[in-house]
């Protein structure tokens, strides 16, 4: 049970007066013996290839200081239907551009999903389908993905199957699967990688009815967390440059945020989308409850001091907080690695 100020490991969540959660970013030797503690291989997860790495941009300063747990951390809204047709769910998603502080008093510009970065929540019930019209309101082309669903060709985001500014298409996801935590996100030929990096991602949650009888903490208790790295200049603007720079990492788009808890069980969905890094989150040595993977509740509940996720992985743990306090979150810059190589589009 949490009980005091902690660190979580690899940079780390909390505040001054709370429990810390640090993630570390694996190094190139650890990475490449690193196995995911679903069991599964890391081909069974992938990075959003960036393909061939530009030489970093000379003379940037350094992005503004952050005051550590000044924020609180944003939880994304749940995205409402705009219709509910016997059997289905029906949403409308514009992709347009926003800005927003990722650094407190510096706008920056970003590429979201109904203006909100991270994109909103879309809850969904295994069994029923949902039917999403994606409009695209950018500048340029792009395509959504729901990454870990089952879905029909037609919806599936292929790379290259487009939707071109000012146009909109309807996707259909049955949801005939397990119950589980999915992820949306952009799934342009060549541009996947910047997109997702610049904000075109958000969570899609599977609801099963083996969840709900085990009566797991929903509600404000169920908690997604996507991790995210980022290069920014003196201004608080994203740098896409897919380099071994040293970057810092992010949490639903906030630097070092805190999270107020009450005293009692809650549920952590936790996503990787950096572009190629390997993250492992440590509670300081103390236990958590890893309950599920990418494919949903695992057989048994596996009690850990350490949790590794690759990117594209999800990962849910469950842990107690013995009583009210704040809880946030700061990440340590990564260690530098190399981007994967480019895949082709056709086989993304």
């Amino acid at each position: 049970m949490l009980n005091r100020r902690r660190l979580l490991a690899v940079g780390g969540i909390a505040t001054g007066s709370a429990l810390l959660w640090q993630t570390r970013a694996l190094t190139r030797a650890e990475a490449s013996d690193a196995v995911p503690p679903s069991g599964q291989g890391h081909s069974a997860h992938h990075g959003h290839a960036a393909g061939a790495l530009p030489e970093p941009t000379a003379g940037t300063g350094p992005p503004p200081a952050v005051t550590p747990f000044s924020m609180r951390l944003p939880i994304p809204p749940v995205l409402r239907p705009v219709s509910t047709r016997g059997d289905a769910d029906v949403y409308e998603l514009p992709m347009k551009p926003a800005k927003t502080e990722i650094f407190p008093g510096h706008p920056a510009s970003v590429l979201t999903f109904g203006g909100q970065f991270i994109g909103p929540t879309i809850r969904a019930k295994a069994g029923r389908t949902v039917k999403v019209k994606y409009i695209n309101q950018l500048d340029r082309a792009a395509t959504v993905h729901l990454h870990g669903g089952h879905v029909p060709p037609g919806s599936d985001g292929y790379p290259m199957d487009l939707i071109d500014p000012g146009k909109s298409r309807l996707f259909e996801y049955p949801n005939r699967q397990l119950g589980s935590t999915l992820w949306y996100h952009d799934h342009t030929c060549s541009k996947e990688a910047e997109h997702v990096y610049r904000g075109l991602a958000g969570f899609y949650l599977i609801e099963g009815p083996d969840e709900r009888e085990l009566g797991l903490p929903n509600g404000a208790y169920d908690v997604p967390i996507m991790i995210r790295d980022g290069r920014f200049d003196e201004n608080g603007a994203m740098i896409f440059e897919p380099s071994p720079m040293p970057t810092m990492l992010h949490a639903n788009g906030r630097i070092q945020p805190y999270f107020q808890v009450d005293a009692r069980k809650y549920r952590f969905r936790i996503l990787n989308a950096t572009l190629h890094r390997i993250i492992e989150l440590d509670l300081g040595g103390q236990e958590m409850v890893q309950i599920a993977s990418d494919v949903g509740l695992l057989p048994a509940p596996l009690s850990r001091t350490k949790v590794m996720v690759v990117p594209g992985e999800r990962v849910e743990i469950t842990c107690w907080t013995s009583h009210s306090r704040a809880w946030g979150a700061s990440w340590s810059s990564p260690t530098s690695t190399r981007a994967p190589a480019s895949r082709s589009c056709a086989s993304t």
